[in-house]
Parts: C-alpha cells; structure tokens; sequence
C-alpha cells in the first residue's frame, strides 16, 4: 500500500515539476500559434474581400467579354460595308459593261454607215444601223 508521505513526495519531485513546466510551455506555444493563426485567417479574409471588390468593380472575365463584343462590332461593320461597297462596284461594272456594249454596238452601227455612205449597195450585204445618228 502507498502512504500518504510518498504521495506527497511525488507531486513535489523534479519530475513532476518538469511535466508541469511543458505544459506551461506548450499551452503558451498553443496560444502563439492559435494568435498567428487568427491574424492568418483575418489577412486572407481582407485580401479575399478586396480581391471580390476588385472584381466586382474591375471583372477582368466582363471587360474581356466587352472587348470582344467591341471588336465584334466593328468586324460586323467593316464586312457590312465590305459588302455594300461590293455591291456598289458590281452595279457599277454592269453598268460599264452595258455602256461599252451600247458604244460597241453604236461604233459598229457608224461604221457601218459610213462604209454605207461609200459604199451604196449596204443594204445587199444585209447591215443596217442601229440608229440614226443624223
């Protein structure tokens, strides 16, 4: 059996102290580090709010979409003019090309007629003018 005398004797030993200085020492580590880890969390949670704000004023995904929307309207203009002026040039070259076909037609027509005025039996080669230029 122990005697009262020893038990005493064991909470008073070296060892005991010892054991109950770590403790002291680790409960102290315990509280540095739960104190950095607080001030950790409070930094990530301020740079977490700004980085929202910052998106939420400046949202680089929003201002790209807007970019490309911008230079989809232009490209969208730019093709509808392409076209327009395309267009235009065809119905200018139909046009030509119906003006060179009525001088063409009208230069053979004087050449004809002044091959006529020298030369009186046109009528028998089967040429007739096109229009009376008199």
């Amino acid at each position: 059996m122990i005697k009262n005398n020893n038990l005493s004797g064991l909470s008073g030993s070296e060892t005991v102290k010892n054991i109950t200085q770590n403790f002291q020492d680790a409960f102290k580590e315990i509280q540095s580090f739960q104190k950095a880890y607080q001030e950790f969390v409070e930094k990530i949670s301020e740079l977490n709010k700004n980085l929202y704000q910052n998106t939420k004023s400046e949202n680089p995904y929003e201002l790209t979409i807007k970019e490309m929307e911008k230079e989809q309207s232009a490209l969208d203009s730019e093709v509808k003019s392409y076209s327009s002026s395309r267009k235009q040039k065809l119905e200018i070259d139909k046009w030509m090309v119906g003006l060179k076909s009525f001088l063409f037609y009208c230069l053979i027509s004087i050449e004809v007629r002044s091959g006529a005025i020298f030369n009186s039996n046109w009528g028998l080669q089967g040429v007739s003018p096109c229009c009376d230029l008199d």
